[in-house]
């Protein structure tokens, strides 16, 4: 009986002692959830990178991982911090703070979150031309359309830039999709983001189609 209760003590310490990484609810976009010490939270989005993201989505069963930096709400706290996976592909490979340590996002609005694809992302438009229309992002064989409300023109070229394209600008018209579709709301892009993904936004699980999305038009050199 004894032996039987030390079993079971350990089991549950090492229930609550173990690190284990799981992806929000959609599978393929959205916030890195962990349980540390049973306690479920966010991973901090600082230093957070792609190596850290294809460590996630590795452990999803996906080839590769892009890191999204996602707007934090207040249903769980950051309990993972300095995460530096570093090619690894298994969470007990990397390194982190330890969970008294600060872990550097306190101030921070974002959080570390993924884009998991078994290919390499594609940045396409949607629309009667191959240069104009409503921006998204293919992943594999799922697509995220982009909410394209607070994108400046330095957001447009970037998302050009990322399509292959010289440069844009935002066209006054906008429509909203004809059946539900996975939508990234709320987007908003530094002036030194390297592609769109590295822009703050809604990356969380969500579907809509009544979201208007503003038409973008791109532009070749010499164009």
């Amino acid at each position: 009986m004894l032996l039987f209760i030390g079993i079971f003590s350990l089991l549950v310490l090492y229930h609550y002692l173990s690190l284990d990484i799981a992806i929000s609810i959609d599978g393929f976009y959205g916030p890195a959830m962990v349980s540390r010490y049973g306690l479920p939270g966010y991973i901090c989005s600082h230093r957070f990178d792609n190596f850290d993201a294809n460590m996630v989505c590795k452990t999803q069963g996906f080839q590769r991982g892009y890191a999204v930096n996602v707007y934090k709400d207040s249903r769980n706290s950051i309990v993972l911090g300095n995460l530096s996976c570093n090619g690894a592909d298994k969470i007990e490979s990397c390194t982190y703070t330890k969970f008294n340590e600060d872990h550097g996002c306190s101030n921070t609005d974002t959080v570390a979150g993924v884009i998991c694809s078994n290919s390499d992302l594609s940045f396409k438009l949607e629309g009667q031309s191959s240069t104009t229309g409503i921006p998204k992002i293919e992943a594999g064989n799922n697509t995220l359309y982009l909410d394209d409300t607070y994108f400046d023109e330095s957001a447009v070229n970037l998302f050009c830039l990322n399509a292959g394209f010289a440069g844009g600008s935002k066209l006054s018209q906008s429509r909203s999709l004809s059946s539900v579709h996975h939508i990234v709301t709320n987007l908003r892009c530094s002036s030194i983001a390297p592609t769109i993904t590295h822009c703050d936004g809604n990356w969380d699980p969500r579907k809509s189609k009544s979201i208007p999305i503003y038409e973008i038009s791109c532009f070749h050199q010499g164009n």
